[in-house]
């Protein structure tokens, strides 16, 4: 809303809610990759079995998990992208 205030472009704010859902999405895979290839090598190791990670399905899965979150994020998005920043602004205020 900020960036339209100032005279962006719908394409800008655009992007810039895309470049910020895939941080969002990466900063969410990344810890809970490391959570899990963690607790699975410790778990094979404390029932003696051999652990061998499966690495192009956690990268796919990882790739699908951030493009699941950005897909959200834009969708909910899409109403404060189409909505003017007056009227926007105004409801924030009367809140």
């Amino acid at each position: 809303v900020y960036y339209k205030m100032l005279g962006a472009r719908p394409r800008f704010v655009v992007q810039v809610f895309l470049y910020e859902s895939i941080l969002l999405g990466v900063l969410g895979v990344l810890p809970a990759f490391i959570v899990a290839e963690g607790l699975s090598w410790w778990i094979c190791g404390y029932i003696d079995i051999a652990f061998s990670p499966a690495w192009v399905m956690v990268a796919t899965l990882c790739l699908g998990m951030i493009g699941l979150v950005t897909i959200v994020a834009m969708l909910s998005s899409m109403k404060i992208i189409k909505q003017k920043p007056g009227s926007f602004l105004q409801q924030e205020a009367n809140l």
